[in-house]
């Protein structure tokens, strides 16, 4: 038979090893989870560095309340999308003028956020060619990244044309939720589609940073 002071020893020297094991496991763990901390700290402050910086400079259209005490926000219009003649006799008759042009305003009422749009084009015949802006129909922005945001008119407009300066001009708006409005803000807009009553189109974009600069004026 063992000594006694020998089983003593022998069932003391068991809770101190374990102790140890989880104080070796907790350090561990608090070590994990601070290293974690300080590494996605880290990263959520390179993202937001990398994200682009506005230019700062805001005008407005608009920047009042209307008679039933809506507040209303709209910044300058910007030209954004644009399609040139293809023919150069044509081009040089119109004195180098794009046969299309996309302009847009971003604006804020009672903080919902939307985007105004005009689209000219030097032709009488233009609603044989495009038709109509239809409420439902989509235009989308594709971002640099290949990333798509599409939102869809909220009004049909049929368009105006002044048959003596062959030029017809549509308008439209749509509204715009707010992870839209972070997505379009985050990076530089690359190309833009339009589906219009009769036909789809693929636009230049005239202005890359157009909802990095605007939509902080109206947030």
């Amino acid at each position: 038979m063992l000594p006694c002071h020998g089983r003593g020893r022998g069932f003391e020297s068991r809770p101190v090893r374990k102790t140890k094991f989880y104080a070796m496991k907790y350090i561990s763990l608090l070590l994990l989870s601070t290293v974690c901390f300080f590494a996605c700290k880290q990263s959520k402050e390179e993202v937001k560095s990398a994200l682009p910086k506005p230019s700062g400079s805001c005008s407005y259209s608009r920047d009042e309340k209307d008679p039933v005490g809506r507040r209303i926000r709209m910044v300058d219009e910007q030209k954004f999308i644009l399609l040139e003649f293809t023919d150069s006799a044509t081009r040089e008759a119109y004195k180098n003028e794009d046969f299309f042009k996309g302009y847009l305003s971003c604006m804020n009422v009672d903080s919902i956020l939307g985007i105004y749009f005009r689209f000219n084009i030097h032709s009488d015949d233009a609603f044989q060619y495009y038709g109509m802006i239809k409420k439902g129909n989509k235009i989308v922005f594709i971002l640099k990244s290949g990333k798509a945001v599409e939102l869809p008119f909220g009004a049909t407009f049929s368009g105006n044309t002044d048959l003596s300066k062959e030029f017809t001009e549509y308008s439209s708006f749509a509204y715009l939720p707010k992870n839209a409005s972070e997505l379009l803000q985050s990076e530089e807009l690359q190309r833009v589609r339009i589906f219009w009553s009769k036909k789809d189109e693929e636009y230049v974009v005239a202005n890359p940073n157009v909802f990095i600069n605007q939509l902080p004026c109206v947030k």
